[in-house]
């Protein structure tokens, strides 16, 4: 004896059959994902890591090169005498520099690091030039102050000879008189 029913029960455990199998897939995948989306942003945080990691190394690098910089640009402030290898030194610093931002110009902030670098180049050429003058103006006070020690020693000398000028006269008149 076999029921009446036959075919629609043979579809209906096929319509059963597929949504199990629909539902099945549905919570593999769920399940997949939820394990691959983690390692997947593992991923990119480690990326994005190494990436401030990075910027943090250069942030510092650039840091002491400029701060050996400036240390020796107050030098040059401080110096009166010749100041050529400490001018040397601190050009080739800039350039070190220079050549840092531009190995690291992918970064975020590479455009303020080379304003930043700009800037050093051009406070460099302007207390180069500045302690430039300021030597000339030593050299011209120096000047100044030995010809105003000769013009001294001229006056010194132009009143010894007006009173031995004075003294030849009285000399003369006293001889005249005599």
């Amino acid at each position: 004896m076999q029921p009446l029913n036959k075919n629609e029960r043979r579809r209906t455990f096929l319509n059963f059959l597929l949504l199990f199998i629909i539902s099945i897939i549905l919570i593999l995948t769920t399940i997949f994902v939820s394990i691959q989306v983690p390692f997947k942003e593992n991923q990119q945080l480690q990326k994005d890591m190494r990436i401030v990691t990075n910027e943090h190394e250069f942030s510092t690098n650039y840091r002491n090169q400029m701060s050996v910089v400036q240390f020796d640009l107050d030098s040059i402030t401080r110096t009166t005498g010749e100041t050529t290898q400490l001018e040397a030194n601190i050009k080739t610093n800039i350039a070190n520099l220079y050549a840092l931002v531009k190995q690291n110009d992918s970064m975020y902030n590479s455009q303020l690091y080379q304003n930043m670098t700009d800037v050093l180049s051009r406070l460099r050429q302007t207390i180069v030039s500045y302690h430039a003058q300021l030597h000339d103006n030593e050299k011209a006070e120096s000047f100044q102050s030995k010809i105003d020690d000769r013009d001294n020693k001229i006056k010194a000398s132009q009143v010894t000879i007006d009173s031995l000028n004075g003294i030849i006269r009285g000399l003369q008149a006293f001889k005249s008189i005599k």
